[in-house]
């Protein structure tokens, strides 16, 4: 008799392309929810390359052992420091918003709600939660806003 294998229901895996780089630390988190207590490391390894971008592969390329592919990309990618230095370089390049322009205003709150997200992920919410950031993301706003922002 051939032993039956363990067939869990197909769950798409989540995909890396390190950019941006922040993406990575959700990537592992999601990829170890979904693959790492289903499959044994072997299989694991195997659907880890084909969750990565090429760039990412060659990382990893010969490597035999799920444990070590993962200090290698963890390495790479998983400075904490790097990340929090791209959220807060990405906050620091977006555009000064127009007066009046709702839709502007509404997507730079998005973005500082995500990057506040992924600093907290990180234990690192004091990187924005600071008078230098703070400061930098006020500067986006509009004069008026700015105005209206001082009164709070």
């Amino acid at each position: 008799s051939i032993p039956s294998r363990h067939v869990s229901p197909v769950v798409p895996a989540p995909g890396f392309s390190n950019r941006p780089i922040e993406t990575y630390f959700a990537f592992r988190r999601d990829f170890k929810y979904l693959v790492s207590d289903e499959y044994g490391d072997r299989d694991a390894l195997y659907l880890l390359r084909t969750c990565l971008c090429k760039s990412a592969q060659d990382w990893i390329d010969g490597i035999r052992e799920y444990s070590e592919a993962w200090s290698i990309l963890d390495e790479r990618y998983g400075n904490v420091r790097t990340v929090s230095d791209s959220i807060l370089g990405g906050l620091a390049n977006i555009k000064p918003i127009p007066e009046a322009n709702f839709s502007k205003f509404t997507d730079l709150y998005h973005q500082v709600c995500k990057a506040r997200n992924i600093l907290c992920e990180l234990n690192r919410a004091a990187d924005l939660d600071n008078s230098t950031t703070l400061s930098t993301i006020e500067q986006k706003l509009h004069y008026s806003d700015r105005v209206k922002w001082a009164r709070y």
